[in-house]
């Protein structure tokens, strides 16, 4: 697909930027019985030990702190009986791709649990899987979306109910789906757009931002392929980009790739952000 100059290694992001952390939403803050919560996400598929699940719930509010270990994973939450924070909600739900209708079950909420990701394990996907197995376990059917902040998008309830079957699982496994844990915006600057990807870091891959100016006829489309397209050959061959860079992909020629500016608001992701320049 590609021919690359780039350096073989890490790419620069910190332990916590890397740590990914997401909210659950449902109408209200649902009763976490730990028995039930560990029997769920051991239902999913066979773990090497079982789940050890702590939680205190005040009977009252329903707010809750708990904690969920699976092996090399460890999940902290903290539930309250009230809306996600608006700031949040009104960017995941805005910037993303999802239907009305999904827009609208994820906004319509009346409490939230955020899951904080601080286990030991790596591998970006299975870090996103242990928080969505939780998730469902949390709320079933109840569950209304997985509001993912630093990505700029959200789950619904019955994506993440499919992601955790037999077959999609090992689908997922086999490559990364980009849409479902990363996001791609576009930011009016100036006399064109910034598009921009999302929750990269995560990965252990750098964000990309491009510029198509108003008086070009460039498909947002063909842009996205192109950031999923460099995405996938990153994480896949744990080739890290870096600024000076540049690459060759087929159907887009020599691509080159900047440190991305620091002046467009809400450009740069939480990690590595790298601008691509086409070669003239």
């Amino acid at each position: 697909m590609v021919s690359v100059s780039a350096a073989f290694g890490k790419p620069a992001a910190s332990e916590l930027q890397r740590r990914p952390c997401v909210i659950a939403t449902f109408e209200h803050v649902p009763p976490a019985s730990p028995s039930a919560i560990a029997a769920a996400i051991a239902a999913v598929e066979p773990l090497p030990e079982a789940p050890v699940v702590q939680i205190s719930q005040d009977p009252a509010s329903g707010n809750l702190l708990g904690l969920v270990e699976m092996g090399e994973h460890r999940v902290e939450l903290v539930g309250l009986n009230q809306p996600a924070p608006e700031a949040i909600v009104t960017r995941v739900i805005e910037a993303s791709h999802w239907t009305d209708e999904h827009k609208d079950l994820a906004r319509d909420h009346g409490g939230h649990i955020v899951l904080d990701y601080a286990g030991s394990c790596t591998n970006g996907l299975e870090r996103y899987l242990a928080l969505y197995k939780i998730c469902h376990a949390l709320g079933g059917k109840d569950l209304r979306a997985v509001l993912n902040e630093a990505a700029w998008t959200f789950s619904p309830g019955g994506l993440v109910a499919e992601l955790l079957k037999a077959p999609m699982l090992e689908e997922v496994r086999h490559q990364v789906p980009p849409n479902v844990w990363t996001g791609f915006v576009g930011l009016r600057y100036n006399d064109g757009i910034w598009y921009a990807t999302k929750g990269h870091e995560h990965f252990d891959a750098p964000d990309l931002v491009h510029f198509v100016p108003d008086s070009s006829d460039e498909d947002p489309a063909d842009v996205l392929d192109m950031f999923m397209n460099l995405f996938l050959y990153c994480i896949e061959r744990r080739v890290v980009l870096a600024p000076g860079h540049s690459l060759e992909l087929q159907r887009r020629g020599l691509l080159h790739f900047e440190d991305a500016p620091t002046d467009v608001p809400g450009l740069r992701g939480n990690g590595e952000t790298l601008a691509i320049v086409a070669s003239k």
